[in-house]
């Protein structure tokens, strides 16, 4: 099932809110066929705007539960079975149509006996997660980071003299990052021709419920206490 915006445009969200569909947002990666959902941790000012952070959580990389679909039992594992990869690991073998194995960058929220096969490795959940943040009112994209790490299998082949002493693991092969940052100019643009205008009608409403309130209490206390 297609789920999730394609991450150029979002609603506007309200910081602060508890229920589940404003305090998560769902976008969907044609990159690696799969839905991430990013939960909103933060909210402050970022050049001039209010901004809402959303993070990409340890819950998109199982494989079980909701997600269970994404266990397709296609490539094998490093024992050569096929079955369920553990948390942190998600086949592409129908999105790529190769033996590949996604993770985040240095195996972060890995589970199992790969990440220890591997030195070297440091993951760093400051590091290595996607995040992206938004202004609250429009829902305009400010900024992004996109963090993917494809892995390979490495097994010895016994016909070969240069592989046959090969320990069998998952050998990180390529990190992609995206990066995206929505410039200066464009900024002062949107809080000059948009911002500043939401700031006045906020203005403008909250006189008039004030002048409301004064005027129906003068009523109220003028039609209770006539003689007065």
């Amino acid at each position: 099932m297609l789920r999730g915006t394609d991450s150029t445009i979002y609603a506007p969200r309200v910081f602060g809110s508890t229920s589940e569909e404003d305090v998560t947002i769902v976008t969907f990666s044609s990159d690696i066929c799969r839905k991430i959902v990013y939960t909103i941790t933060d909210g402050s000012q970022f050049n001039g705007t209010y901004y809402l952070k959303a993070t990409m959580g340890p819950e998109n990389m199982k494989n079980e539960g909701e997600n269970s679909c994404y266990c397709i039992k296609k490539t094998p594992d490093i024992f050569g079975r096929r079955d369920c990869f553990p948390r942190g690991f998600c086949d592409m073998g129908n999105c790529l149509k190769a033996p590949v194995v996604l993770s985040l960058p240095h195996m972060l929220w890995s589970e199992g006996p790969y990440r220890a096969r591997i030195k070297g490795l440091r993951p760093r959940r400051k590091k290595h997660i996607s995040y992206i943040v938004l202004d609250e009112i429009t829902g305009t994209l400010l900024q992004s980071r996109k963090r993917m790490q494809y892995n390979i299998f490495l097994r010895p082949v016994d016909v070969v003299n240069t592989t046959k002493t090969f320990e069998s693991a998952m050998l990180p092969f390529l990190w992609v990052e995206e990066n995206f940052d929505l410039t200066n100019d464009i900024i002062a643009g949107v809080v000059s021709r948009y911002m500043k205008k939401v700031q006045y009608l906020y203005i403008i409403c909250y006189t008039l419920i004030g002048v409301g309130t004064i005027g129906g209490s003068t009523l109220a206390v003028y039609l209770l206490f006539p003689r007065f």
